[in-house]
């Protein structure tokens, strides 16, 4: 068991990189860095560090374990975020949705968060943006979503 903790401890942080395809890990338990111009992003379950940014797609994640000091971040420009997190998992949640002009979104929690509505202005028209905070930092562990034009869905597990 002892060898296993310590290839655990040992292994580096995944970083995949793609200029137009999917990219889905099983398992990272240091952590996963992935961005890619137009696909979808999965990461089955993370431990630790977790960067996910697309241009065009639907990115997926899950935390496995209730930990500290976690930093989770996914963007997508037009897909759907979806992040499960174990149930009692603590952070500090910093949720964005921009509307795109053809239809209203939503941000779905099973965490409770409160939202607030505003508009900006982007390129030559308005922007309805939905952004959502939870009650403020636990354990360290700190989670930043953003789409535009898609679904975020937050559940617990």
């Amino acid at each position: 068991m002892k060898t296993l903790a310590l290839l655990l401890f040992l292994a580096p942080r995944i970083v995949q990189h793609s200029m137009g395809g999917d990219l889905t890990v099983d398992y990272a338990p240091n952590g996963a860095t992935l961005r890619t111009m137009g696909g979808d992003i999965r990461i089955a379950r993370s431990n630790c560090l977790v960067i996910a940014k697309t241009m065009g797609g639907n990115v997926e994640v899950e935390v496995a374990g209730n930990g500290s000091g976690r930093s989770i971040e996914a963007w997508s420009m037009g897909g759907e975020l979806e992040l499960t997190v174990p149930r009692g998992f603590a952070a500090n949640f910093d949720v964005v949705l921009e509307q795109d002009e053809d239809r209203d979104h939503r941000i779905v929690s099973d965490i409770p968060l409160h939202i607030v509505e505003t508009t900006h202005r982007r390129w030559f028209h308005d922007v309805r943006v939905l952004h959502a905070t939870s009650g403020g930092a636990a354990n360290g562990n700190r989670v930043y979503l953003k789409t535009i034009g898609g679904e975020i869905r937050i559940r617990t597990q």
